[in-house]
């Protein structure tokens, strides 16, 4: 019996980590080789029983390490445990909202494949070495014709920089962004009822099938975040819509202007705020989250509360099954 080093997940035949790897922790197998695999040392390693912890996100190896949930059996330590982790994930964020090269490495998983140590750090090493643009442009990377499309230093002459400016026309408005002829739009803010949220809450399991979903925002002055339905995927919910000029609803985007709809979104500290007040909403009150946009990784936070989980996609396509799902776009 095998144990995965992201989790505690268990596996005899390669194929079960396989796509376990996939679901859970959003990583090819092949990728789960060509990365050096973490070492846990000191806050790493389980005080009690000594086994490895598990990284928040295997994005920051050096970052915060879950607790071993099969030792934590006092109530006042678990509670401790459960504060901490939704803390680490709010610090985590806030440094995907100030860091642009961050932003970059999530909004597209080729920038991780295709960094050859599929590290951070290096993406981020070739990125400062690559910039001729001021830090508040946007812009994405393309390869030279004849270059191999690999993120390295060695492959500094074969990558080229190319800024929005020269290829979309953005336009940022206080509720929606218009980018070229598609808009991204903002959901709808409702004041919270008391008496019938509960019919429409997204975490209430036993609510009843009402197409239309809500969630309370307790910092936003007691007030609801109505969602989108996905036409795609009638059991995802969506926080973002994005129309064509003309108000119909577009479906779908190629995949570098999938790309520069992130990056823009990204850069805005109004869309922002939403997706983490939703983020933070969410990691207080269920289980397990699993996020494939900014943690890429699924993560316990309540063992209480298990059987509550959500999944945070960019894309309705990326739906789990059993998980209340909810796509940025």
């Amino acid at each position: 019996m095998y144990k995965c080093p992201y989790c505690d997940f268990k596996y005899e035949e390669l194929s079960e980590l396989e796509q376990h790897l996939l679901e859970d922790h959003f990583l090819s197998i092949q990728s789960y080789y060509e990365m050096n695999h973490i070492e846990n040392q000191g806050d790493g390693k389980c005080y009690k029983c000594g086994d490895p912890r598990s990284p928040l996100t295997y994005l920051d190896p050096t970052g915060y390490f879950l607790p071993c949930w099969n030792c934590v059996t006092n109530k006042y330590e678990k509670a401790q445990f459960i504060t901490t982790i939704q803390s680490a994930i709010k610090d985590y964020f806030s440094r995907v909202i100030k860091d642009r090269y961050l932003q970059m490495f999530l909004v597209n998983d080729l920038y991780f494949e295709w960094t050859l140590s599929h590290t951070y750090e290096e993406f981020k090493n070739v990125l400062k070495n690559l910039q001729k643009y001021n830090r508040n442009k946007i812009w994405f990377l393309d390869w030279r014709v004849g270059f191999p499309k690999t993120i390295s230093i060695d492959n500094l002459d074969g990558i080229e920089v190319k800024l929005i400016d020269d290829w979309y026309e953005v336009e940022s408005g206080k509720d929606q962004i218009r980018i070229n002829s598609w808009i991204v739009k903002m959901p709808d803010i409702i004041p919270f009822d008391q008496r019938h949220h509960h019919r429409y809450n997204i975490l209430n399991l036993s609510a009843d099938s009402r197409n239309t979903k809500r969630l309370r925002l307790k910092d936003e002055k007691d007030q609801c975040v109505k969602f989108y339905n996905s036409q795609k995927e009638s059991s995802c919910k969506s926080i973002f819509s994005i129309v064509d000029l003309d108000g119909r609803e577009v479906e779908s985007l190629s995949e570098q202007d999938l790309t520069v709809t992130k990056l823009v979104l990204m850069r805005n500290k109004t869309f922002m705020k939403l997706i983490w007040s939703i983020f933070e909403e969410v990691s207080k009150n269920v289980g397990i989250i699993s996020d494939s946009v900014f943690l890429r990784n699924t993560v316990m936070i309540n063992p209480d509360k298990k059987k509550l989980k959500v999944n945070l996609s960019w894309l309705p396509e990326k739906s789990r099954d059993n998980f209340i799902n909810i796509s940025i776009l």
